[in-house]
């Protein structure tokens, strides 16, 4: 059962990868049409969205954290019990050094988190801008469209 997980694991890595490829592009496409056509619809944003925004991003910059300490699994070797000095020996020498394992998923999470803060920034940031100042709208479309590149170039 184990092995076929294994197996099964950069299948899932590249259809989510797919699907924010195309999420990114369909963001961008959007963008870009509502630039062109002068749409600017920030009647119904608050000052709570750009709160909301940061507090993921601090959630974000936690989980990236911990994504990338639990990546490194460090092992040590451990002495075995049996009769032979020999293999003793050589167990206690393997021992003194540690093995570092870069364990796939928690990279790809931890890029996942990344992205997510850069995303919210980003938006955060062009979200104050409107709100300050309304008649820079395009501000938004402008950060999507940067968002979208960095996620579909990542």
């Amino acid at each position: 059962m184990y092995f076929s997980l294994i197996r099964l694991e950069p299948i899932g890595v590249l259809t989510c990868a797919a699907l924010m490829g195309f999420a990114s592009f369909e963001v961008m496409k959007e963008s870009v049409e509502s630039l062109f056509l002068h749409n600017s619809s920030f009647q119904e944003q608050h000052w709570s969205s750009v709160w909301n925004m940061l507090l993921i991003v601090v959630t974000k910059l936690g989980l990236l954290v911990l994504c990338q300490k639990a990546g490194e699994e460090r092992t040590v070797a451990s002495l075995t019990s049996s009769d032979n000095y020999d293999q003793n020996i050589k167990a206690a020498e393997t021992a003194s050094t540690s093995v570092i394992k870069h364990d796939s998923t928690m990279e790809a999470l931890a890029l996942d988190h990344l992205n997510a803060c850069l995303s919210n920034i980003v938006a955060a940031i062009a979200l104050m801008t409107v709100l300050v100042h309304p008649s820079m709208w395009w501000v938004d479309h402008v950060g999507a469209m940067v968002v979208s590149a960095y996620i579909m170039y990542s």
